[in-house]
């Protein structure tokens, strides 16, 4: 497998990850603290902090400090296009998706 493809396919698998997804649909709105982050998604702020670090691994997000607060946003921003691509795929495909809940 070439390393171009690699690469690809772990950015896939991060960005994937149901609560990091989440995050970046909140981003594409502008820049979010870490707080307003964890309201919106419902998760304890050590937990988002914890999917931004893996975002920001695959430099999908930058952060900036102001304050006493972080600030994150997208840096990747055509992963968006991804996403709305993965959307719209899903959609598609939907009668072999497995429900749950």
């Amino acid at each position: 497998m070439k390393e171009i493809h690699f690469r690809a396919a772990q950015l896939l698998e991060c960005v994937g990850e149901p609560i990091r997804f989440q995050i970046i649909c909140h981003l594409q709105n502008g820049p979010c603290s870490v707080g307003k982050l964890a309201r919106l998604t419902k998760r304890h702020q050590t937990t988002v902090c914890q999917h931004l670090a893996a975002l920001r691994s695959f430099q999908v997000v930058r952060y900036r400090n102001r304050k006493q607060f972080t600030f994150y946003e997208l840096k990747l921003k055509s992963v968006v296009s991804l996403l709305e691509l993965a959307v719209q795929c899903a959609g598609q495909a939907g009668a072999g998706v497995p429900q749950t809940g």
